[in-house]
């Protein structure tokens, strides 16, 4: 099959004439490129494995980049809620963007598929509408297991807290407190930095760092802010060990680190399938096939955000193949419906999904997240800068 733009049109024998639905990515494609491409990547791929589900519907994928910026996302979902063809939006790895428009997008029922931003209230809305579902990490349980892993690995007793700080990394904030309180071990510190992070900011983190007694550090931050803390950390000499979100994995981290940094003793927090030891996935392998500019011997950069999308966009199709004939809010409101209701196993590439999501209600708080702590596991970066799986340090 080739690929016209970003065009599929999928049909089942013969190719029949169907209305267009669209489905829109708004993500940072300009500061986070490797993470909204993997998304992207992700959705095409599932559109093509899955195409005879969708018995010749055509279905069209739209970019809006809303380069980080949280009124640029409400312009941008603003317009897809009142394209009539809007099938779904999937959003991109920021969570602010979607916590700042949480509101809107619930109310305007919009259907809102998020394979990346982790914060815990994206999907737990106050009100009773939530048209939003996540097949990612969810912050809610993240905080607990870094800190369980940190002190499973790394025997830690001070982490010393190296927070972003936006509506992410406050959140973190809030449940890694819990979990250094369950675990009876105490903070050291902490540091807040802003995206951009001067390099005044960055010699007042590495004094702050000195001046405490941590045996450990826990980030919470994206790329490009943190491999400018991991290089200093690394010059610095502390040689304490670092245990991270995936906000690292999102754009060019490990390109951006210096050769002294890139050997430092750094774990983070990924979903359960290594693409590094995977390369003869048959699914992986065709889609490397499809997509060849951005697959390397069967690996992408950013995986977890086209393994996400892949599994996500794949529930997306399943709850939708009967659905068809309608169009616009009837037909989010038949697939959001249908998405808490799918009975019918559903094979994805990390797992199969058995009745992933149930009907939302502030007494049901994981009703929209398809994945569980079960599903997470440390990862590092290997020599050739991909990432690969430290084990199962939970079973």
């Amino acid at each position: 099959m080739r690929f016209v733009g970003y065009l599929l049109m999928l049909s089942c024998g013969l190719v029949l004439s169907a209305t267009e639905l669209k489905i829109y990515i708004d993500a940072d494609f300009s500061n986070y490129y490797e993470s909204s491409r993997a998304i992207e990547v992700g959705i095409l791929s599932s559109l093509e494995h899955n195409k005879k589900k969708l018995a010749g519907q055509k279905i069209t994928v739209h970019k809006l980049d809303h380069r980080g910026n949280s009124r640029r996302s409400l312009k941008n979902i603003k317009m897809a809620a009142a394209d009539p063809k809007t099938l779904a939006v999937f959003c991109g790895m920021h969570s602010p963007p979607v916590l700042a428009n949480q509101k809107f997008i619930n109310d305007n029922q919009l259907l809102l598929l998020n394979p990346w931003a982790a914060a815990a209230p994206i999907t737990r809305s106050q009100s009773k509408h939530n048209y939003i579902f996540r097949l990612s990490l969810d912050d809610s349980t993240v905080g607990q297991f870094l800190i369980t892993s940190g002190i499973k690995i790394h025997k830690i007793q001070r982490p010393y807290l190296l927070l972003e700080d936006t509506a992410w990394g406050k959140n973190n904030w809030k449940t890694l407190s819990r979990a250094i309180n369950k675990a009876e071990i105490r903070k050291s510190g902490v540091t807040w930095f802003k995206w951009g992070l001067s390099q005044y900011a960055i010699d007042k983190l590495i004094l702050n760092l000195k001046q405490s007694n941590a045996d450990s550090i826990v980030l919470v931050g994206n790329a490009m802010e943190s491999s400018k803390i991991v290089n200093a950390i690394s010059d610095a000499n502390l040689k304490i060990p670092i245990i991270s979100h995936w906000g690292i994995t999102g754009g060019r981290f490990y390109d951006s680190l210096n050769s002294k940094a890139k050997k430092y003793p750094l774990l983070f927090i990924q979903s359960s399938l290594d693409m590094s030891s995977n390369s003869n996935n048959e699914i992986i392998k065709k889609c490397s096939l499809l997509f060849p500019d951005d697959f390397n011997n069967n690996y992408i950069k950013s995986p977890s955000g086209f393994l996400h999308a892949y599994d996500l966009s794949s529930l997306l199709i399943e709850a939708s193949q009967h659905e068809f004939k309608k169009r616009g809010l009837d037909l989010r409101e038949a697939v959001k419906r249908k998405l808490e209701t799918l009975s019918t196993p559903v094979k994805g590439l990390i797992k199969t999904y058995h009745k992933p999501f149930q009907a939302y209600s502030p007494d049901a708080p994981f009703s929209h997240e398809a994945l569980n702590s079960a599903d997470y596991r440390m990862a590092y970066y290997n020599d050739q800068g991909q990432i690969s799986h430290r084990g199962t340090d939970h079973d």
